[in-house]
């Protein structure tokens, strides 16, 4: 009977191990508190294809460096204190609904469109607009006291040629 048992059990164990593993979901990378999950870029791929681009490893590898940007940018504007007010907030994701509402018509087809209700779909687009207004917010930080003149871009663009 104990062979029995011990038989059955290295028969499952050994088709378990034969069957083809899928990840469902991973971490690709962790900067700072923030992190890349696998389908973060499969999102993006799939958000890239529903407008009709092609992805290839090239455009693959665009999409996984501007993630580590948009997570790089979040985790220094964390380190800098950059916050977002709250009222700038609030306008940002009432616009962004009301684009929603002007695409699709009206306010029960954006519901019906997301399969949500307003306040739904507020709460879930208020952390997502947080972190791009950050995003926004640090690359102007970076940005702020460059000055670029069009005769000094077209100095260095000589300077390659």
């Amino acid at each position: 009977m104990i062979r029995f048992f011990l038989f059955t059990f290295l028969m499952f164990t050994a088709y378990s191990y034969s069957q083809e593993r899928v990840l469902v979901d991973g971490v690709y990378a962790v900067i700072g508190d923030h992190v890349i999950f696998y389908s973060d870029i499969e999102d993006q791929i799939l958000q890239y294809k529903n407008q009709g681009l092609v992805i290839d490893d090239d455009m693959r590898d665009k999409i996984i460096e501007d993630l580590f940007y948009q997570k790089m940018l979040l985790h220094f504007s964390t380190q800098d204190s950059l916050e977002v007010d709250i009222a700038e907030l609030e306008n940002t994701v009432n616009q962004r609904i009301l684009f929603f509402q002007e695409q699709l018509g009206s306010q029960e087809k954006v519901e019906n469109y997301f399969n949500k209700s307003i306040s739904e779909l507020t709460d879930e687009l208020t952390p997502i607009i947080n972190n791009q207004l950050l995003i926004q917010k640090m690359q102007f930080e970076i940005t702020k006291d460059v000055s670029v003149s069009p005769s000094d871009v077209e100095i260095f663009y000589n300077s390659f040629n």
